[in-house]
């Protein structure tokens, strides 16, 4: 009798453990869907390249050659953004973002869509500063805006 006692006590704990262990890693993955991804556009531009800098790597606007273009229309109104998808990134992810411009150009400025609810507003941002920081919380479009020295 007492060693039946002691191997249903040995089976409930057993069963017990793994019960809480299947609901660990059901919450795990259950935070892991969680996690808010971005997308970070770069309208190609003439005039010179840039040059994102993440934890995950560096990303130069010339290994995006072989990467679709992506269109994609203001759900507000007509304007229709064109550019290739340099990455996804988590939220509040930091990138260092540069620009080399070409021989003849001058580099004036950054241009940056970005996705309210996907009605993009955009406006221009560091004027003639060629090295930015930010931390994406939106899906984004990045043009680097060059103007030709005469």
């Amino acid at each position: 009798m007492k060693k039946i006692v002691l191997l249903l006590i040995v089976l409930t704990v057993l069963s017990c453990s793994k019960d809480s262990v299947e609901i660990e890693i059901i919450e795990n993955s259950k935070s892991d869907e969680n996690v808010m991804r971005y997308a970070l556009f770069i309208n190609p531009s003439n005039g010179g390249t840039i040059k994102i800098s993440s934890q995950q790597g560096i990303i130069k606007e010339t290994d995006l050659a072989t990467v679709p273009i992506t269109s994609l229309t203001n759900t507000g109104g007509g304007v229709t953004l064109t550019g290739k998808l340099a990455d996804e990134f988590d939220r509040d992810t930091e990138l260092n973002i540069s620009v080399t411009t070409d021989e003849g150009f001058k580099f004036t400025g950054w241009t940056i869509h970005i996705c309210n609810k996907c009605y993009w507003s955009s406006r221009t941002y560091y004027k003639n500063e060629p090295l930015i920081t930010l931390n994406i919380n939106s899906d984004l479009f990045l043009t680097a805006n060059f103007e030709k020295i005469n």
